[in-house]
C-alpha cells in the first residue's frame, strides 16, 4: 500500500475530495470509518490507483517491503485524477490531467527500464536512480 485515506485528506483539501465523491449529498464524512460511503469510495479509488501504478512495475518484486517514496507521490496524483474523472470526466482541470499524464509517463519509463525507482531494482547495473520533487497543489 502506497498511500492511505488520511494521506489523501492531508495532501488535498478534505472538502474537495468530499465534493468529488459525494453522490449521497451527505453533510459530513467520517474518513476513519470504513463503512462511511465516501470513505469506502475513496478506499476503492486508492486501490484502483495502486493497481494502475503496479501495472508498470512488472520488473520489481511486489509488494515492496519499503515502497519508494516516489510511488506515494504518483499514487496521490492518480487518486486525485480518478476522483475528478468520476465526477467530471469531460471537464477535468488541465493541471490535474497534466499531473496524471506526467506520472503515467514516468511510470512508462520505469517499465521500459529507463528510470529506476532507486531501490529493489531487478538489475542495478542496468538502471539509474532519479530524484523526484513533489509538486504542491495550491490552486483549488
Amino acid at each position: 500500500m502506497y498511500i492511505t485515506i488520511a494521506e489523501v485528506i492531508d495532501k488535498f483539501p478534505a472538502q474537495l475530495i468530499m465534493n468529488l465523491l459525494n453522490d449521497e449529498c451527505v453533510k459530513t464524512v467520517d474518513w476513519n470509518n470504513p463503512c462511511d460511503p465516501l470513505a469506502k469510495r475513496l478506499a476503492g479509488i486508492i486501490s484502483d490507483a495502486e493497481k494502475e501504478v503496479n501495472g508498470y512495475l512488472f520488473g520489481y518484486t511486489l509488494p515492496f517491503q519499503t515502497p519508494p517514496s516516489v510511488l506515494s507521490v504518483i499514487t496521490l496524483d492518480v487518486v486525485l485524477y480518478y476522483c475528478y474523472r468520476r465526477r467530471m470526466s469531460n471537464d477535468i482541470p488541465g493541471y490535474i490531467q497534466k499531473n496524471y499524464s506526467d506520472r503515467i509517463a514516468f511510470l512508462g519509463k520505469v517499465a521500459e527500464g529507463k528510470i529506476s525507482l532507486g531501490n529493489d531494482t531487478p538489475d542495478e547495473t542496468r538502471y539509474f536512480a532519479v530524484s523526484y520533487t513533489d509538486n504542491n497543489f495550491l490552486d483549488y
